[in-house]
């Protein structure tokens, strides 16, 4: 009888310990959350505010991502350029240079990419 009883107060401390464990992970995890969507919120009012042409592509060079001032600059509305390749926005006798250094980049595992200006005379 006496094991019975002992067998029951150690499963139910047994749950209350997981139960403790498994709430000590969730408030963690939305903590985290919290602290992304902030992030996310400075990351995007600073590329909005900065009044630079900043955009990020993945590493096929497909725009993901872009800026107001992009937007100003190309003509296209977000929702399209976010549909493009990188070099549709570049002058064709600009291409070979920009990946190349791209390219160069990336090979170098560079993780941050530099703006290049190219003056188009076209």
């Amino acid at each position: 009888m006496y094991e019975l009883i002992a067998g029951i107060i150690f499963a139910f401390f047994f749950v209350v310990l997981i139960l403790f464990q498994l709430n000590k992970d969730i408030v963690l995890r939305k903590n985290a959350e919290e602290k992304f969507a902030t992030n996310e919120f400075k990351y995007r009012n600073l590329v909005e505010n900065a009044g630079a042409v900043i955009y990020s592509a993945d590493l096929q060079g497909h725009i993901n991502s872009a800026s107001s001032k992009a937007v100003e600059l190309t003509g296209y509305p977000l929702m399209e350029l976010e549909t493009m390749h990188f070099s549709q926005l570049i002058a064709p006798s600009c291409t070979d240079r920009v990946n190349a250094h791209y390219y160069n980049q990336l090979k170098s595992e560079i993780r941050r990419r530099t703006l290049l200006f190219y003056r188009y005379e076209g």
